[in-house]
């Protein structure tokens, strides 16, 4: 009974892991910049696809084109589903030219929610209605508005967002489980495709042979460069024809293995790029690679975009508005304490004297002990409205994000301030940065991690400072934490996500100007009844 115990311990840990590994491959919170560039692609060629209908409506939509309505109705039994059913032909023009309306908005990102759902109904109902000029290009790119429908791919990339978060411009949007889930989606679909389009292949023998991709070469409908100089090469085309398949069959096992995953994603490119240069199926070839952006990192994608926009710390100071100008006055207040702090071991007249006092010289000792007490006395009635005064070493920032990109950004824009700062990535590094020099505040970001990582770097942080922390999180994260943290053991002020670089600095700002000086080695630490008090 005693060597049984470890044992089902143990299965219980497994079976622990297992379900969360199973939680993170479905449900990790996940970047949304990937699906708002598929949105981007997806919608143009939709927008793309459907101005090539309209070159001739009449033929491929109307009552009695190349595709009559009577014939289609009979051919899907009643089943399909299509508003084109039951537009009139003088109708036509005016339905598809909103459609093609409708496609360019959820391109660029108007009103995403509800023009993905009008997109992805759009591409099936033009489906449904011819049939038989119905290729890949229309399948691919119906699953693809489908799962863009479900995700929140107007989050990232559109003017959705930018009205949204016009005002933070610096940070990245906090990640959502239901991104992760909808390019997962998109990921084993993919995977489904590839693998039974090898499987298809391995029941005709010209696969078997390598003589298929000789077939299609040589077919001249589909031919845009003459490739019949492999006929003297005959191994070429039937080594691509073999690899083709094994890769396709493949794809849905090896795509998983880090190392092995650019590889595959190229040689599909490769493929596909093939398919549009020498088959002319250019349309198919480009939707097909926009699904490879699902296997992609969102990060790498984010700094690639800012390495081609050019932005430097130069260029954001000068999009910098007037009212951020504006609102400086906290920064320069807290420089003026700084540097009224570094000059204390100067000897220099004092403030609240006044001028006269500073060039008077003392006639005596009794005019001097007037003035003194003059001094002193004036100095007591404004100590309750003067602010303390911070060492350099109180008003530094450490600042503590998993995102690269936004400890770069945060730590940018609080330097351009003149707020000295440091950044970490973990509460391991921002406790040995503690030990070295103590901040004057700890700016957690948790808009990269869940509730209960956020709930542990603080405490963990608390446990190693009593420098005050300020916890940027999102609605959902401040209300699970307020009932996780215990904030008597730290003190945590939550900052609500999204906000402005300006309402960041002025938070921080105001928390290290009401930071309480430390107390010297000669005199005692209040008790918890004292501080309160004062």
């Amino acid at each position: 009974m005693t060597a049984a115990a470890p044992s089902s311990t143990g299965w219980k840990a497994r079976l622990g892991r297992a379900r969360q590994c199973w939680i993170d491959f479905w449900f990790r919170p996940e970047d949304t910049f990937t699906l708002g560039l598929m949105r981007l692609l997806t919608g143009a060629m939709l927008t793309y696809n459907l101005l090539v209908w309209g070159l001739d409506l009449q033929t491929f939509f109307g009552s009695n084109g190349v595709q009559p309505l009577d014939v289609i109705r009979d051919f899907h039994g009643g089943r399909s589903v299509s508003f084109l059913f039951y537009v009139p032909d003088e109708w036509l023009p005016t339905v598809h030219w909103s459609c093609v309306v409708v496609a360019a908005m959820f391109c660029l990102g108007i009103g995403t929610r509800v023009t993905s759902v009008l997109a992805w109904m759009i591409t099936i109902s033009y489906s449904q209605r011819v049939p038989v000029a119905n290729f890949g290009l229309d399948q691919i790119l119906g699953l693809l508005c489908m799962y863009l429908a479900i995700g929140p791919s107007g989050d990232s990339l559109s003017i959705d967002a930018w009205f949204r978060h016009r005002h933070v411009p610096l940070l990245p949007r906090p990640p959502k489980a239901s991104a992760r889930m909808t390019l997962r989606l998109i990921q084993i679909h993919v995977c489904v495709i590839y693998f039974w389009a090898g499987f298809a292949k391995l029941k005709g023998d010209s696969w078997w042979t390598g003589e298929a991709l000789w077939q299609v070469i040589a077919n001249q409908e589909y031919q845009t460069l003459d490739l019949t100089w492999m006929a003297s090469v005959p191994w070429l085309p039937y080594l691509i024809a073999h690899v083709t398949v094994a890769w396709e069959v493949f794809f849905c096992v090896l795509i998983w293995v880090p190392a092995l995953r650019p590889l595959m994603l190229l040689m599909g490119t490769l493929m596909h790029v093939g398919i549009g240069a020498f088959l002319g199926m250019w349309t198919f070839g480009l939707i097909m690679t926009f699904a490879y952006f699902s296997y992609s990192d969102p990060v790498r994608w984010r700094h690639r975009l800012q390495w081609l926009t050019g932005r430097t710390a130069t260029a954001a100071g000068a999009r910098r508005t007037a009212t951020e100008a504006a609102s400086q006055s906290a920064a320069v207040s807290l420089t003026a304490a700084v540097s009224q702090s570094a000059a204390v071991s100067v000897p220099a007249a004092d403030p609240l004297a006044g001028d006269d006092a500073d060039r008077r010289a003392p006639e005596g000792a009794d005019q001097e002990g007037a003035d003194q007490e003059h001094r002193e006395a004036r100095r007591a009635a404004c100590e309750p409205e003067r602010a303390p005064a911070l060492t350099a070493r109180q008003t530094s920032v450490l600042i503590v994000s998993a995102d690269a990109a936004e400890r770069q950004s945060l730590r940018r824009y609080l330097r351009e301030h003149e707020i000295p700062c440091r950044a970490t990535m973990n509460a391991e590094l921002a406790l040995h940065a503690v030990h070295r020099e103590v901040p004057g505040v700890i700016l957690l970001s948790g808009t990269q991690l869940t509730a209960t990582a956020v709930a542990r770097m603080l405490g963990d942080l608390a446990d190693g400072t009593d420098a005050p922390q300020v916890a940027m999180v999102t609605q959902r994260q401040q209300d699970k934490l307020t009932a996780i943290v215990d904030q008597t053991t730290a003190q945590i002020a939550f900052l609500r996500y999204p906000v402005s670089p300006r309402e960041i600095r002025e938070h921080l700002v105001a928390t290290m100007l009401e930071q309480p000086l430390p107390h010297s080695r000669e005199v005692p630490t209040p008790s918890a009844e004292e501080s309160a008090t004062s």
